[in-house]
């Protein structure tokens, strides 16, 4: 499975990609359409376990699309299970940040300080 989304990835970054958006759509909705595709990669990898590889994706999705708050919450889970404190609480930070009114987030948040205050093995 990891091989074929290393292949989407590969196919949705190129520029002559036939993964051909419609002409409509402006460089901004193309942006962030590509981000929320990123997002996915990077919810594929941390599921499988690969924080490094979701961390790749979400920093693509982040470069698409500065404001996506769920990359940035994502990658303070990814950094949190990396044993990456300071970072985790800056993403979560700058998730806040951008989504102070999302209740799922908070609800995120609180998981991933509980495995914050976690002692480290």
């Amino acid at each position: 499975a990891r091989s074929v989304i290393h292949q989407a990835q590969d196919l949705f970054s190129r520029a002559d990609s036939p993964c051909h958006l419609p002409d409509y759509l402006g460089e901004e909705e193309t942006h962030i359409m590509l981000a929320h595709v990123h997002l996915k990669f990077a919810r594929f990898f941390i599921q499988a376990g690969d924080g490094k590889e979701a961390e790749r994706a979400l920093w693509k999705a982040i470069e698409l699309d500065a404001a996506l708050a769920p990359a940035y919450a994502d990658l303070a889970y990814v950094f949190a299970r990396e044993g990456r404190r300071e970072e985790s609480v800056e993403a979560m930070a700058r998730a806040s940040q951008l989504a102070p009114e999302d209740h799922t987030m908070s609800e995120r948040f609180g998981e991933i300080q509980a495995s914050l205050l976690a002692p480290q093995r």
